[in-house]
């Protein structure tokens, strides 16, 4: 890391760049904070570097411009990101901003720093910058033991500015995708959306205990169906069939949708947001349904609800990271670090069918009103 400089003048914040290229779910808790940066900043050219289908889900103000950037795979990658930089000829001899939020620490992003025109770069302490973040950086916001999105805010209050009162995302959907929502979730029905599988196995909560859960819950709620999210994996797939197949034997199987592998992002968004809840694991679509208000019984035992939950929601959620670190890694959890993972398959197994079906339960008890609501779109921007 450079040598650092002084507090920030008004004029270090005409122009400002930002970098953060994946994974899902923290591309939206990301989105948030260039909200809040955005809201912060009004008279101020920002420029985020992101995910291409970031401009699909998100409609940020008008001084805010989208750069679709996939995360570099090979050398030519970067020579074309370089180039991209770079302009014209009379432009190479200005920085293109007059600071950096580098916002992602990994060695394929790091890499790409020096081939982007800055004034000064801020990016992350020497905790959570990974592999040599540090040596491209000019300044880092200091370590807390804080959630993700608080981590990404920390980079506004480096710039002297307050945080906001309320976070919001700003999740833009037009008619088209909302009414495709309408028909796949007729309000004649209360809906659960359940997200079975993470992008990491050791997250996964085991597909028996979905299928547990599932069938208890439609024995249990005459008015309620399912509707299954996820991507288009293999294991996703696969998944959801084997759910399906269980349930078919036990003639619930019309009472379940299946939409894994079939939506976009802006389409989950619109059936998140005609949910009672979202009943998932440590993945993106917790965020995605935090954005648009749908309360989450989240899974947590790999890492710390408080570190990857969804923000400020996470009365619902289930987390026995405390139990699964005693158990599995000898140590109580005071003992390791904030950002300390069990990479251990059986820890999500700690969870119980019971323990999951209960706070379903306590939520559904309160949302008669919030479904309703929630099926007229919640507070989604339309247009």
């Amino acid at each position: 890391m450079r040598k650092s400089f002084p507090h920030f003048a008004q004029s270090d914040f005409a122009n400002i760049g930002i970098i953060r290229l994946s994974a899902v779910g923290d591309i939206i808790l990301c989105a948030s904070a260039v909200n809040a940066i955005a809201n912060s900043f009004p008279l101020a050219r920002i420029t985020w570097f992101t995910a291409p289908w970031v401009s699909e889900l998100f409609k940020f103000p008008e001084h805010v411009d989208i750069i679709a950037t996939k995360k570099p795979q090979q050398f030519r990658d970067y020579w074309q990101f370089y180039q991209q930089q770079q302009g014209t000829q009379s432009q190479k001899r200005a920085p293109q901003f007059d600071i950096l939020l580098a916002m992602q620490a990994s060695l394929r992003v790091n890499l790409l720093l020096p081939l982007m025109r800055s004034k000064h770069i801020l990016g992350f302490d020497k905790t959570r910058g990974r592999e040599g973040h540090q040596f491209f950086i000019d300044q880092a916001i200091p370590y807390q033991d804080n959630h993700l999105l608080d981590g990404f805010l920390q980079f506004l209050t480096q710039m002297e500015r307050p945080l906001p009162t309320e976070m919001s995302w700003p999740i833009h959907l037009n008619h088209q995708t909302q009414e495709w929502a309408e028909r796949q979730l007729p309000d004649s029905t209360r809906w659960i959306a359940i997200n079975l599988r993470a992008s990491k196995a050791e997250r996964n909560w085991p597909l028996p205990h979905f299928q547990q859960l599932i069938s208890e819950l439609l024995h249990s709620y005459d008015d309620l169906s399912i509707v299954l999210t996820g991507g288009n994996t293999q294991d996703e797939q696969q998944s959801a069939l084997k759910i399906l197949h269980a349930l078919n034997q036990q003639h619930l199987a019309h009472r379940l949708l299946n939409q894994v592998g079939r939506t976009t992002l802006p389409q989950l968004a619109a059936l998140l947001s005609r949910c009672c809840c979202l009943i998932a694991p440590d993945t993106g679509p917790v965020h995605l349904a935090r954005a648009v208000n749908t309360p989450v019984v989240g899974l947590y035992a790999v890492a710390r609800s408080q570190l990857t939950g969804p923000y400020q929601a996470l009365e619902h959620c289930m987390d026995v990271y405390d139990q699964a670190v005693t158990q599995l890694t000898k140590k109580s959890a005071h003992q390791v670090p904030w950002h300390f993972r069990v990479h251990d398959e059986s820890a999500m197994s700690l969870i119980s069918v019971e323990a999951v079906k209960a706070k379903t339960d306590v939520l559904m008890s309160k949302q008669t009103v919030a479904c309703q609501k929630k099926r007229s779109g919640g507070s989604v921007i339309i247009s």
